[in-house]
């Protein structure tokens, strides 16, 4: 496989993320910047605090509430809402008890799934130097199965009422963005390796789409 021949200080080119049955498990990439790392992820980071995504990827509306307050989610909605930290609870329909949960003071954007939905979190790690070591021996590829077929790669399957962020993992890039081939680092060091896992979370749906796409493009 390629890699981007792009050498930026402060961009790790994305690589091969894990050796399978199958072989290299990975994407390759293209670019993306900021102006200043470091100050963009800590205005990130304060945006995020006490806040959390609503997502009903069904094709019917659901209401349910969290403490006392009441929300309505219409077919394939997402939104965005605050939520002071500390214990919850969530009430759902088909649910006879209320489903307790925590906020935590370190957790950021954390999914509330009220429907109770399949939602994939697809990982890569992100290197400088192609043929680097992963972050941990425990990365490896795994396989996830939607509407009974398998898929095989850095994924994980949840399907959790609330599934917790914290800070920017499991996943980095949420349900709305895209994840980037490549991105940028602060205080780079042009003499040090880098291996870094990230991750995207996805409805099932969008996931299988991007999968797919992402195999015939490998052919």
């Amino acid at each position: 496989m390629k890699l981007s021949k792009r050498s930026i200080m402060g961009i790790l080119i994305l690589g091969c993320i894990a050796v399978s049955t199958s072989g290299c498990a990975g994407k390759i990439g293209g670019i993306i910047g900021a102006l200043s790392p470091e100050i963009g992820e800590k205005w990130q980071d304060y945006k995020e605090q006490e806040t959390i995504i609503m997502d009903n990827p069904t094709d019917k509306a659901i209401t349910f509430k969290i403490d006392d307050k009441e929300y309505t989610l219409q077919p394939k909605e997402m939104k965005e809402e605050p939520l002071k930290n500390g214990q919850h609870t969530m009430t759902v329909p088909g649910k006879s008890e209320p489903i307790p949960f925590e906020q935590k003071e370190t957790y950021r954007k954390s999914l509330v799934n009220p429907t109770g939905s399949q939602y994939i979190i697809w990982s890569d790690v992100y290197r400088n130097k192609p043929g680097s070591a992963l972050p941990s021996p425990s990365v490896r590829t795994s396989l996830v199965y939607i509407d009974g077929k398998e898929y095989e790669d850095l994924l994980q399957s949840v399907n959790d009422y609330f599934v917790p962020r914290e800070k920017n993992q499991p996943w980095r890039w949420g349900l709305d963005e895209e994840m980037p081939e490549e991105v940028t680092v602060s205080n780079y060091d042009k003499d040090s390796t880098y291996a870094l896992k990230y991750g995207k979370i996805y409805r099932a749906t969008d996931f299988v789409k991007d999968y797919e796409s992402y195999q015939a493009a490998k052919k």
